[in-house]
């Protein structure tokens, strides 16, 4: 790896550290803030969650796009880091139901803007045979960050005795950081886009390039649907340790322990899936968070709820570098913005349906039930990477000697 590319994924790991802090220092407690304070129901806050989300993956759809036809990754990274900013302010500046909404759409917004060109990036600058080792790389420091964020909401809230007005203000010292990160470090090797290759003189993405993702690419790509129709807002994680009766003011603290676990793992686990199977390691994950819901749902204790929280912090670890890994070493290297763009948007639909189907499971039977709908829909996606990997494995099989 080139030193610049070095340097600019060292980069891009420290920006999803201060992004994911600045995010968990306010989503971490939101939740709590639309119940107690907005008295919103668990229907609503599942439509917020899955609109705000479903924006996010929307707008990766097109930057990723955008950045497979332009030359240059960063300026969508700059772009959306500045925006990140803007949208912690008016979450501080708003008051009520409405522009809490409207704040949430915009940060999402904003981190749609920037993720795609991000993984995309990644996979530019990485050798191949690295790709899940330097995804799970940044998806260690996002974790980390998520971790500093959670710990500092839940300190800052005991400080004040549950100001959520101060939390949100602080959260905007992390995103102004980022800005400064993104403008030095996020530098890499002019050469490392693909279409500064030679070979790719082609300008415009139409229909007709869809044509160059292998079969196995849309099973992964059907596999995930199922995965995000389980993988809800974790809004629904923190109600039903709630629920159980944890107090507000701890419930960062389960955050912190799953987003550990997480950053444990996710780095060793990609160096171990690219050294022997990236698809059985997805396989795995899927298998542990399908484990996990039946586990959130069947529990009544916090001591329940903290070994869900557990498992799924396994599968984040696991799954979030691996999936990624998946998706760059299926495709072509001139589209793999876009590559990231489909699972973006597929992922957008497949999250905004399972957070409205979880907030009508936790309104009309409880939360605990929004949990089986989620492992129903993770044994699905089980089955389906698994036959994916199989599919795989022939094709391999039956090339000529």
């Amino acid at each position: 790896m080139r030193p610049e590319n070095k340097r600019a994924l060292w980069g891009i790991s420290i920006l999803n550290f201060l992004w994911a802090t600045a995010s968990l220092m306010v989503f971490s407690i939101l939740p709590a803030f639309m119940v107690d304070v907005l008295k919103l129901s668990t229907s609503h806050i599942g439509i917020v969650e899955g609109l705000a989300i479903s924006s996010s993956f929307l707008s990766k759809f097109f930057s990723g796009i955008y950045s497979d036809i332009q030359k240059n990754r960063k300026p969508l990274i700059m772009i959306g880091t500045i925006l990140n900013v803007l949208t912690k302010l008016s979450i501080f500046l708003a008051s009520s139901a409405y522009h809490v909404f409207a704040a949430r759409f915009f940060d999402r917004l904003s981190k749609g803007i920037r993720a795609a060109p991000t993984d995309a990036l990644v996979a530019d600058i990485s050798p191949q045979s690295d790709y899940a080792a330097s995804f799970g790389l940044k998806q260690s420091f996002c974790s980390l960050g998520a971790v500093l964020g959670a710990l500092l909401s839940m300190a800052l809230m005991l400080i004040t005795k549950n100001d959520y007005q101060t939390v949100f203000l602080m959260a905007i010292v992390p995103a102004l950081l980022a800005i400064i990160v993104a403008w030095y470090m996020v530098r890499p090797h002019k050469d490392s886009h693909p279409r500064n290759n030679h070979h790719y003189k082609k300008q415009k993405i139409t229909l007709r390039d869809l044509k160059e993702f292998p079969l196995n690419f849309w099973l992964l790509m059907l596999g995930i649907f199922f995965l995000m129709l389980a993988r809800f807002s974790e809004a629904f994680l923190l109600l039903k340790a709630k629920d159980v009766g944890l107090s507000v003011a701890y419930l960062p603290l389960l955050l912190v322990f799953m987003d550990l676990v997480h950053a444990m793992i996710a780095f060793p686990v990609g160096r171990r899936a690219d050294k022997l199977s990236r698809n059985l390691m997805m396989v795995l994950s899927l298998a542990i968070f399908f484990l996990a819901d039946i586990v959130m749902f069947i529990a009544n204790d916090v001591l329940g709820v903290t070994f869900g929280f557990l498992l799924v912090g396994i599968h984040c670890g696991i799954s979030q570098g691996v999936m990624r890994a998946l998706i760059a070493e299926l495709t072509v290297p001139h589209l793999r913005g876009t590559a990231f763009s489909l699972f973006f948007v597929i992922s957008g639909i497949a999250i905004f349906i399972g957070n409205s189907i979880a907030g009508f499971l936790s309104d009309h039977f409880g939360v605990s039930f929004a949990f089986l709908g989620g492992g129903f829909f993770a044994f699905l996606a089980t089955i389906i990477v698994f036959a994916q990997s199989q599919q795989k494995t022939l094709a391999k099989n039956l090339q000529p000697i």
